[in-house]
C-alpha cells in the first residue's frame, strides 16, 4: 500500500507536467495517462517511477525508499503537488484501507471494493469510495423467463458528515488477530458459494515501510464486522464528493 501511494503522488506530478495538454492522444486524462504508464513499465525490481526532473530516473520506487526513506520521497512528491505557478488540482486522497467481497455461487454473484482513504494535509478526514456489481442469473423476469442481470452501484461517502465510518475503523482495531499458523496447523483451501471477504490495511505498531496488513475470510469476526459496518453506511453514500469544489479523483478500477 507505502509503495502504491508513492506512486500515485509521483504520477501527480507527472500529469502536472503534461498540464497544458491536459489529455493524452487518444482522449484519457492525463492522470489515467500516467497510472497505464506506471503498468506499462512495471519490472522485477519494482515499479517504475517516471519524474525526470525529480532526477529520479528509472529507479524503482523500493530502491527510492531503501536509499532515501519514505519521508523523502513523499516530501518530494508533495513538494511538486503545491508547487506554484502549475495550476490548482484535484484533492488528493491516500489509501488506507482497501476492503473486497467477491464470489459467490448459484448464479448470484458480487463484486464489491470499498477504498478508504485520509485527505492529504487533513489527517482527521476521511473519505470512501465504493464500487459494486450485484449479478443474478435470474434477476427479471420476461415473459415467464428467467433473464440475467448485473446491477452496478459507484458511490462516495464523506466521513466529516458520515461518523459511523470513522466508527467502523475504529471496531476493526479492535478484532484480535493471532499471526501465521505453522505448517502443522496450516488449513487446506476449500471451495465455498461464501463470498471471499478481505481486508487490507496498514498494522498498528510494526515496523519497516510498506508493511500491509491482509485478512480475508468466508466467516468469522472479520465478516460480521463489516456486515454490520455496511449496515450502518449504506445511508451515507451518494453519487458525488465535492471537495473544495473539485470531485474526488476515482481510484476504483470500475471496469
Amino acid at each position: 500500500m507505502v509503495e502504491r501511494e508513492c506512486q500515485r503522488l509521483l504520477g501527480i506530478r507527472r500529469a502536472r507536467e503534461n498540464e497544458k495538454v491536459g489529455t493524452s492522444r487518444n482522449g484519457d486524462s492525463w492522470w489515467v495517462a500516467v497510472r497505464r504508464l506506471m503498468v506499462k513499465h512495471k519490472t522485477k525490481a519494482g515499479t517504475r517511477a517516471l519524474s525526470p526532473k525529480a532526477g529520479l530516473g528509472s529507479i524503482s520506487t523500493g530502491a527510492i525508499m531503501r536509499r532515501s526513506g519514505l519521508a523523502i520521497l513523499i516530501a518530494l512528491a508533495a513538494s511538486a503537488i503545491a508547487s506554484p505557478g502549475l495550476g490548482q488540482e484535484r484533492p488528493i486522497a491516500l489509501e488506507r484501507y482497501r476492503i473486497t467481497l467477491k464470489g459467490g455461487g448459484l448464479g448470484v454473484d458480487i463484486d464489491q471494493t470499498v477504498v478508504v482513504s485520509v485527505m492529504m494535509n487533513e489527517r482527521q478526514h476521511w473519505v470512501a469510495e465504493q464500487f459494486r456489481r450485484n449479478h443474478n442469473w435470474c434477476g427479471e423476469k420476461e415473459n415467464g423467463r428467467c433473464v440475467s442481470t448485473d446491477k452496478l452501484v459507484h458511490g462516495w461517502l464523506d466521513g466529516s458528515s458520515c461518523p459511523a465510518l470513522t466508527a467502523a475503523l475504529q471496531e476493526l482495531s479492535q478484532i484480535k488477530i493471532s499471526g501465521f499458523a505453522p505448517p502443522i496447523r496450516s488449513k487446506y483451501d476449500w471451495v465455498s458459494e461464501t463470498p471471499l471477504l478481505t481486508v487490507s490495511g496498514t498494522p498498528d505498531y510494526v515496523t519497516g515501510y510498506g508493511t500491509e496488513l491482509s485478512l480475508a475470510a468466508l466467516t468469522g469476526p472479520i465478516v460480521d464486522w463489516w456486515s454490520e459496518s455496511e449496515q450502518q453506511l449504506n445511508r451515507c453514500w451518494s453519487n458525488t464528493l465535492m471537495i473544495d469544489g473539485k470531485q474526488l479523483e476515482s481510484t476504483i478500477d470500475t471496469k
